[in-house]
């Protein structure tokens, strides 16, 4: 069949009766060709074989639209463009419903269709003429299933009865997560006793779970009750009076936090299979760090350091340890007794008696002892700073010297020397809260009822600031070499009294010796 206009001439009939012939045949089979019919009428069909699309005249006989177009691989567009991807277009109205359907026996549907005054396009599927709405996309890409999505929630999923969302490999249980109600495979299920899994197949193993009472339980294995979850190695759980608990061991926790918050007594309990270590309580607003044994050791790099028992603190490595040192000093040490200085014989050597450069240096010393205040005293307290006795270390280094000794071999004079830096800190200004409302849309089921009012909540912007004045940090460092550029070297002199006094003492002793000597020696003339 070729094209045909349908306009036959006035000519003999042989030809009336070929032309008639070709008329009938364009007729029965529609008109189709390259190119439109040169003669037109309202409503009249044509196959446009160059653009492969069948065409309708319109009413008014002025133009051709197009009607349905379909290509060689069997892609239709019912509007008549057929695309490269093989779209299928219905509708392009602006109002109404527009919707394509895949049908069986003439009942059972599932379609697609946009409403084109919301412009939410859904997919529906179902049976007997009723398809249900599965999936919501509305014009920003926000995804609901089972209900139209909210603007504030790019993902929402809705159901009626209890359902399972499962993300799957190729295995045969939700191997890569899912949130479900159906058993021990799941990564995070929410029915029942909500609990978090790991696993795949049908044997996934339990890691956290809470609990009906309110508690949350953690562990490696499945536990219905705290006590369960208590008595398991590596469990826990945060229990619904907010303490918390978790165990190393099959038989009891290991640390127990917040036990009892409300009044005195332990905050948190340290156990060693089974049996309590120690605590930290708390008594009357203190913090009281507390051994169950008679002994509590203090250590630093993993290597005790001092003990304290029910009588004692000492340190735990024999003439090791010092009580403060030269930039960092203790002020006033309160003591029933004095010290105690080892002085054993067996623990000595080089043992004599003062040599004369000696006593003549300690001479010199015992004319050195003069009244003092310090200078933070003074600072302080004014003319109110009390008066101290004692010597100037300069002055008993200037002695030795003279004496022709050097004071820094002798254990009475001491001389500590560090380096250190000073920060300036600025002061912090006090920033008040600043908190705005937010008003949470109402929920809507499906049909617009309303499931939660509209409510405004109030959130933080910027956290409260407390005010701090500004002032100076001093870092201190013990070697030049772990010193920062520019760090000032710091020098203090000091003296150990016990020892100079002795020094004195013995000058002192030889010098009375002396004097009665000569006395006898008089008397006896």
């Amino acid at each position: 069949m070729s094209q045909h206009d349908f306009d036959i001439a006035n000519q003999t009939f042989p030809s009336f009766r070929s032309d008639l012939n070709d008329a009938l045949q364009a007729a029965a089979t529609i008109s189709a060709g390259a190119s439109a019919p040169t003669t037109t009428y309202p409503y009249q069909l044509w196959f446009d074989t160059a653009n492969v699309k069948y065409m309708i005249r319109n009413a008014a006989n002025s133009a051709w639209l197009n009607f349905v177009g379909i290509d060689t691989n069997g892609n239709v567009d019912v509007t008549g463009t057929v695309t490269a991807s093989g779209d299928i277009i219905r509708n392009d109205a602006t109002t109404g419903t527009s919707k394509f359907a895949l049908q069986y026996s003439g009942a059972d549907a599932a379609v697609f269709k946009r409403n084109n005054a919301t412009g939410v396009a859904t997919i529906a599927n179902g049976y007997a003429g009723s398809p249900v709405d599965a999936l919501n996309i509305d014009l920003a890409g926000n995804v609901g299933i089972g209900t139209a999505p909210e603007s504030f929630a790019k993902l929402e999923v809705k159901t009626s009865t209890d359902k399972n969302i499962a993300i799957f490999d190729n295995a045969a249980g939700p191997t890569i997560g899912a949130i479900t109600d159906a058993g021990g495979s799941a990564s995070l299920r929410i029915a029942g006793s909500p609990l978090i899994m790991t696993g795949n197949g049908g044997s996934g193993a339990e890691h956290m779970r809470l609990l009906s009472s309110g508690d949350i339980a953690f562990g490696n294995t499945v536990a219905n009750t705290v006590s369960g979850y208590n008595n398991q190695a590596g469990g826990g759980f945060v229990a619904s009076d907010s303490h918390f608990e978790f165990a190393t061991t099959a038989n009891r926790a290991a640390v127990e936090i917040g036990k009892n918050n409300a009044n005195d007594g332990q905050l948190v309990a340290f156990r060693k299979q089974g049996s309590q270590v120690g605590s930290i309580d708390v008594n009357g607003g203190k913090l009281v760090i507390n051994s169950q044994g008679t002994n509590l050791q203090y250590a630093t790099g993993g290597v005790v350091r001092m003990n304290n028992d029910a009588s004692q603190f000492y340190s735990n490595t024999d003439n090791a340890m010092n009580l403060g040192i030269g930039s960092l000093r203790w002020n006033t040490l309160f003591a029933s007794n004095g010290t105690i200085n080892t002085s054993d014989a067996n623990e000595k050597q080089q043992i004599a008696a003062l040599t004369d450069a000696e006593m003549t240096a300690a001479k010199a010393i015992s004319q050195l002892f003069k009244t003092f205040k310090w200078n933070d005293s003074v600072a302080e307290k004014g003319d109110a700073a009390r008066t101290h006795t004692g010597v100037i270390a300069q002055d008993v280094q200037a002695a030795m010297s003279a004496a022709g000794l050097n004071a820094a071999n002798y254990a009475f004079w001491c001389s500590d020397t560090w380096w250190e830096t000073q920060t300036e800190v600025p002061a912090v200004e006090a920033v008040d809260a600043v908190y705005e409302d937010v008003v949470i849309p109402a929920v809507l089921d499906d049909d617009g009822n309303e499931l939660e009012a509209e409510r405004t909540e109030e959130r933080t912007v910027t956290e409260a600031v407390e005010a701090v004045a500004a002032y100076t940090r001093t870092d201190t460092y013990d070697t030049a070499e772990e010193a920062p550029d520019g760090a000032t070297e710091r020098n203090r002199k000091g003296i150990r009294y016990p020892e100079l006094l002795a020094f004195v003492g013995a000058a002192t002793e030889q010098r009375l010796a002396n004097i009665e000597t000569r006395i006898t020696a008089l008397e006896a003339s």
